[in-house]
């Protein structure tokens, strides 16, 4: 593989890493902002915002790295960079 493949792969790679962390912060700080907007709301017994970080957060992340995981397959094979 030469360095201009070789350097073009990580060019992706590092903007696809860019994007699933900007991806995770602009996510997090949309529930934090939900979470004000809703005051004093509860969900089953709970306040919204603790519910709603321990619920859709995780769902969220794990959804990124899934997301992350599928585009850097494409990539690799894009590049010849994956494993056979």
């Amino acid at each position: 593989m030469s360095d201009a493949d070789q350097e073009a792969w990580w060019r992706s790679t590092r903007g696809l890493a860019v994007a699933a962390l900007g991806g995770a912060a602009l996510a997090a700080f949309l529930l934090f902002v939900l979470a004000r907007v809703t005051g004093g709301e509860t969900l089953l017994a709970l306040p919204f915002d603790y519910a709603l970080a321990a619920a859709v957060v995780p769902i969220l992340l794990v959804a990124i790295v899934f997301w992350f995981a599928r585009r850097q397959a494409d990539l690799d094979r894009q590049h010849h960079m994956g494993e056979d």
